[in-house]
């Protein structure tokens, strides 16, 4: 069991979560599930089925509005273009 968990935690030493933290957990598929920090999320839509996306990184800001957040990224590509 300690070699085990010597190896788990190796994992982790190798996993980017992004904005959360690595923690090993042998219930999760790979043994190891990315916990994001408050205000971030994997998925834009996260499944019921945590176990399909526990590996992914926390990279997707949780916006209190999602369609404020799509006007700032429609805003972001205009300016990108007429500065092109």
């Amino acid at each position: 069991m300690i070699i085990y968990i010597l190896i788990a935690e190796k994992v982790c030493e190798e996993v980017e979560c992004g904005k959360g933290n690595c923690v090993v957990n042998s219930s999760y598929p790979l043994n190891f599930v990315c916990e994001c920090d408050s205000g971030w999320k994997r998925t834009q839509d996260e499944d019921d089925d945590i176990f399909a996306t526990s590996f992914l990184p926390c990279v997707i800001p949780q916006c209190k509005s999602q369609s404020l957040f799509l006007l700032l990224t429609q805003i972001n590509i205009f300016l990108l273009l007429i500065n092109l």
